[in-house]
């Protein structure tokens, strides 16, 4: 459910901000959020020293994401400034 909604949103967004790099930032950051609140609930999650791997990997997805929507903000604002 949360999956449809992320992607809701997505299309939603889609629609109003064609840009390039926008839809990578996107996923990596909501499918980074679902899936690390998601991991509480599994039962066979890979555990290394009570700390669960893929919440460790959604956090990368997560920060992944935040840099690559700075990447594209800062990309969007040098080319509203070359003009």
């Amino acid at each position: 459910a949360l999956c449809l909604i992320a992607f809701a949103i997505f299309f939603f967004l889609q629609k109003k901000l064609r840009r390039f790099g926008f839809s990578f930032a996107y996923y990596l950051v909501s499918y980074g959020f679902i899936r690390f609140f998601t991991e509480f609930l599994r039962i066979d999650s890979w555990v290394v020293s009570k700390i669960h791997v893929g919440q460790v990997l959604s956090l990368v997805m997560v920060f992944g994401g935040i840099l690559s929507f700075k990447k594209y903000l800062r990309f969007q604002n040098k080319k509203i400034d070359s003009f």
